[in-house]
């Protein structure tokens, strides 16, 4: 569960955009294809600059403070920012997005524990979880 920071999410939305872009611009508007590539490569470096921020992997350690309780109230949360269990292999279980959280946010990958959760996923939706996780008593 390791997970991919800004430069690797950033790459990978700018690749995944900049040519596509490139060339719908050219069937559009017409012209030289290699203005229109290298304005799709702009575009692409700007899109996953930005992007790159919120769809970065982080890690999420969430304490457990009731164990009987603590994986319904994951569920509910996730589901609550759209995301609903896809596998369940005994000790880790993956949440995959709805349309609702986004084309391109990730997964989010969690390895239950007797005393906490740890989470990989994107840091945007993290983040709102960690927010809405209960806090321990005390």
């Amino acid at each position: 569960m390791n997970p991919r920071g800004y430069w690797g999410t950033a790459v990978m939305l700018a690749a995944m955009t900049a040519l596509p872009f490139g060339l719908l611009m050219w069937v559009v508007l017409g012209g030289p294809l290699v203005v229109h590539v290298v304005s799709g490569l702009a575009f692409g470096l700007l899109f996953g600059g930005v992007m790159g921020f919120l769809f970065k992997s982080a890690e999420l350690r969430l304490p457990v403070t009731r164990p009987e309780h603590a994986m319904d109230d994951l569920q509910m949360i996730l589901a609550g920012l759209g995301y609903f269990p896809k596998s369940d292999l005994g000790g880790v279980v993956q949440f995959a997005p709805s349309f609702q959280a986004g084309l391109m946010a990730g997964r989010i990958t969690v390895r239950r524990g007797d005393a906490a959760f740890d989470l990989v996923g994107p840091s945007m939706y993290l983040g709102k979880l960690a927010k809405r996780w209960p806090a321990p008593a005390g």
